[in-house]
């Protein structure tokens, strides 16, 4: 029997694939570069808190104009994966993350990065700052016990566990867009502790194309999102 690398063995150990999915590693195998940069977390059910606020079977969690900055899309085999794009007003192309690959540009300033593949944290200079990461949580105890304020008792009926938790937040240094760890601030609105089910959009802001290329100068073009 082929046993997992290293990499692939460590996002086991955090509970990063299904059953069938560890099989079917350890049967054939699988490179190495096929998983760099890549968080290996593909439960069917995910539950994203966001900018300190829960989005459960929501496609598009965050929204900007036409352009999509934190969603989700499907795989072949109907497996969640994880879209993130984020807004700056550096001019410099920043972190992303694209069906569950992240990119990082070469002028980062900081990067924490683990070996068991559940977690990217980058900081740059001028004060932007991103991080995601996956965690498995059992049942509503374990994930009240983690979000003590959240009010989870009240909504966690709608969740089938177990389920793959994905916290991301970031911070866009000089604008009023900030989806940080324990609140989410547009403009003067400040939300925190929600739960959004079953949602087509959890949160739609317009804003005019030209300040949409200001804040993402990677992306010129709004991206179509899968929903």
């Amino acid at each position: 029997m082929i046993a997992l690398c290293r990499e692939h063995a460590d996002q086991a150990d955090s509970g990063a694939f299904r059953d069938e999915q560890l099989r079917t590693l350890k049967a054939g195998g699988a490179r190495r570069d096929a998983v760099r940069g890549r968080f290996n977390w593909m439960r069917q059910e995910v539950l994203v808190r966001a900018g300190g606020n829960f989005y459960y079977r929501t496609p598009v969690i965050f929204e900007l104009g036409a352009m999509p900055c934190v969603w989700l899309s499907w795989d072949d085999e109907n497996n969640l994966l994880l879209n993130f794009r984020m807004p700056t007003l550096s001019g410099r192309p920043r972190a992303s993350i694209e069906e569950n690959f992240w990119t990082l540009p070469a002028d980062v300033d900081e990067m924490i990065c683990p070996p068991s593949g559940r977690l990217v944290e980058v900081m740059y200079r001028n004060g932007d700052r991103f991080r995601a990461e996956f965690l498995q949580v059992s049942n509503a105890a374990g994930l009240a016990a983690r979000y003590p304020r959240g009010g989870v008792s009240s909504w966690a009926s709608k969740l089938e566990f177990p389920l793959t938790l994905a916290e991301v937040w970031e911070t866009a240094a000089g604008t009023t867009l900030e989806f940080g760890p324990n609140s989410s601030r547009i403009g003067g609105i400040v939300m925190q502790e929600n739960f959004a089910s079953d949602c087509g959009v959890g949160i739609h802001v317009g804003i005019p194309d030209e300040q949409l290329r200001r804040l993402f100068p990677s992306d010129l073009t709004p991206r179509d999102r899968s929903t």
